[in-house]
């Protein structure tokens, strides 16, 4: 599924499910709302994210993809991420999600909050690859 220069855009409670590429590619968006999605078993990326600010991306699934759960390229910035389940997904890599971006925050700042990685070692904050050297401070221990 592809959402592109549509701002304010909510895409809520989908299932997005064995597509030959990313699962939800969006693009040129900004202030929207990714909620509830099950993104899953994809051949690319579960969710692909290309010049998006200011979107909150919360409790997705994201499983099984081949790629990057989450894949964000350099033109992305302000972007929330939290009370997300990535299972599994870029298996042989070190994080399940990049971050070229700018000023994307992995973790909610008032609840102290972060996301939910499958592959977390339990060492403090969960590493993001990309130039952005992102990471999520507060990741959670069990799926919300």
């Amino acid at each position: 599924m592809t959402i592109s220069s549509s701002d304010f855009s909510h895409i809520i409670d989908n299932e997005l499910i064995g597509n030959q590429n990313s699962g939800l590619n969006v693009g040129n968006c900004d202030y929207c709302i990714i909620d509830g999605n099950i993104i899953a078993n994809n051949s690319l990326h579960g969710l692909s994210l290309s010049y998006v600010t200011s979107t909150n991306i919360t409790n997705n699934q994201l499983c099984f993809n081949e790629e990057y759960g989450i894949y964000m390229n350099h033109v992305s910035l302000n972007n929330h991420f939290y009370y997300n389940t990535l299972i599994e997904n870029n298996i042989f890599g070190t994080s399940q999600a990049f971050d070229d971006g700018t000023s994307n925050l992995w973790y909610n700042s008032v609840t102290l909050q972060g996301n939910f990685w499958s592959n977390y070692d339990l060492s403090g904050q969960y590493l993001i690859d990309g130039q952005a050297y992102s990471v999520d401070l507060y990741p959670l221990l069990y799926p919300l």
